[in-house]
């Protein structure tokens, strides 16, 4: 069907996730190893790039406590913090 036709506007999907998310923790940035977490991070307004040397999302480490915070409470996924030296 052409959106043209549709008498309201065309949402896209969310996906869910519930695999577990792993985030390692630097001195500077994490790194986040997971489904989903991209908009997630872009929900509690958290600089994010894509690292390509972990080929990972990365974002600042003072960031860390709000997605540990949502993703916990509000989504129930389970997280595995790992300290990088």
């Amino acid at each position: 069907m052409d959106d043209a036709f549709l008498p309201f506007p065309r949402t896209t999907r969310r996906r869910r996730s519930s695999a577990p998310v792993r985030i390692e923790v630097g001195a500077r940035s994490c790194w986040g190893y997971g489904r989903g977490l991209a908009p997630l991070l872009d929900e509690i307004g958290s600089p994010r790039m894509w690292c390509p040397f972990k080929k990972t999302l990365t974002f600042p480490v003072d960031r860390c406590d709000d997605l540990l915070a949502l993703l916990e409470h509000r989504h129930g996924r389970v997280v595995e913090l790992t300290a990088v030296a």
